[in-house]
């Protein structure tokens, strides 16, 4: 289906700039737990001494239940003995796998006349999904929460093009695993009652008992998801809920895979909700069918804002550039994605806006230069990324050296040393990671 498609030359490209970052990660990575994927030695621990229980998946990470990324995580870690470059390239995969639905689908609901300018913009959305700029959420393979939880959300909204009861039980299954993954699938759910009521040709009674049943749901798994609730305090920031605060971090962090200042963000994202806000309203103006086959994509980036928002609530008394951190960008580039497709729909439609024959013929290019501008800024980041990478090469080495007090240690990989050496002896002891 790839290759024999309009799209097969931008399907190489892609396969091209996976198989590229894949490489470029197993050889400069080295094997061994970075961060949180040391918190992964809890379970390893528990089931080697026979100890583990099915409700220890649910024991909270900082604020967020998340059993699905568990479950994957011990699948693969078992299989490959604590091979950190699987977990890696497990993720990779799977965003792989998300790009190439999310483009199908929308090349099948828009189907566009500009194939060079869709392919393009595809082609800056994997660049976004990929970026260097969060290099470490790449190869911190914990971050498969992350993940999980937008590429859940992706398959969620996009379940719900047509309106069905099995539609809608496939949708819920899908927010069920994202709010399982991380917290950010709590705001999934009033979006899926509100695609209901856009998508739905269906009379206003079946309307509210599809509402009804979703609103139940969701309400069973609040209920499940805060029993014996008892998140770790997070001793770095304070709950914030002043719109001084609020508004402006939300908006950098929405912004944050393009660059890399709080007040340029906060421009940008204006500059994105505008475009997305015009597409929409275009699309209903000249093909309302389209607008409604692509009303999940609108739905994604608007979910979006609302995670914004909850980040905000979380982290916004840390600052307006905290929202920058890289770490974000996979929570934020759902919005990233609604407006590029948006650039896509008013490509496509610019002859509505614009009779001017030379401007229609060359708009494609602007697409071509997005790319270039992008494409040279990951230069920069593949410099610190290359920084990391023999920063925790100079780590390993104190490792084996069972130096647990370096700085580089502490700094690389965990800042505990007396916790840090009783999970190096457990890994010895069972062979695992750097001592398979």
């Amino acid at each position: 289906m790839l290759f024999n498609s309009t799209l097969k030359t931008y399907t190489y490209i892609s396969l091209a700039v996976f198989i590229g970052l894949l490489t470029y990660v197993y050889i400069n990575v080295p094997n061994i737990p970075t961060a949180d994927e040391w918190e992964l030695s809890y379970f390893v621990e528990k089931i080697y001494n026979k100890s583990f229980v099915i409700s220890d998946l649910m024991v909270p990470h900082n604020e967020c239940r998340m059993p699905y990324p568990h479950i994957i995580h011990l699948i693969i870690l078992f299989i490959t003995r604590w091979h950190s470059f699987s977990l890696i390239a497990f993720n990779l995969t799977l965003l792989l796998v998300f790009y190439f639905t999310l483009r199908k689908y929308t090349f099948e609901s828009l189907n566009p006349k500009r194939i060079n300018a869709f392919g393009v913009s595809f082609i800056l959305i994997l660049l976004v999904i990929f970026s260097l700029k969060q290099y470490e959420n790449i190869v911190l393979s914990f971050d498969l929460n992350y993940y999980l939880s937008v590429i859940a959300g992706l398959w969620s909204f996009i379940s719900l093009k047509k309106i069905s009861w099995k539609s809608i039980t496939v949708s819920m299954i899908w927010a069920h695993i994202s709010l399982y993954s991380y917290a950010s699938g709590f705001t999934i759910w009033p979006f899926l009652i509100l695609l209901i009521w856009i998508v739905s040709e269906e009379g206003n009674k079946a309307k509210v008992i599809y509402s009804l049943v979703v609103a139940t749901v969701f309400v069973c798994n609040i209920a499940l998801y805060f029993y014996n609730y008892h998140p770790l305090a997070n001793a770095e920031a304070e709950k914030s809920t002043n719109p001084v605060e609020l508004i402006p971090y939300a908006l950098t962090f929405l912004s944050n895979n393009f660059v890399t200042t709080g007040s340029t963000a906060i421009k940008l994202t204006i500059v994105q909700l505008i475009f997305i806000v015009s597409a929409i309203w275009i699309l209903f103006k000249t093909d309302k069918v389209k607008a409604l086959q692509l009303s999940p994509i609108f739905a994604y980036g608007f979910w979006a804002i609302s995670i914004g928002f909850m980040v905000a609530h979380g982290r916004a008394s840390l600052g307006i550039m905290h929202a920058l951190s890289p770490r974000y960008c996979t929570l934020s580039f759902p919005f990233a994605i609604c407006s590029i497709i948006s650039l896509i729909i008013h490509i496509e439609y610019i002859g509505y806006w614009i009779k001017i024959k030379v401007i229609n013929r060359y708009v494609t290019l602007q697409t071509y230069i997005l790319v270039a501008i992008f494409g040279v800024q990951q230069v920069r980041y593949l410099k610190a990324a290359n920084l990391r990478n023999n920063n925790l090469a100079e780590a390993v080495k104190h490792i084996k050296a069972s130096d647990f007090d370096a700085p580089i240690v502490k700094e690389m990989l965990y800042n505990r040393s007396d916790i840090l050496k009783i999970k190096v002896d457990m890994m010895k002891k069972h062979h695992l990671s750097l001592y398979r």
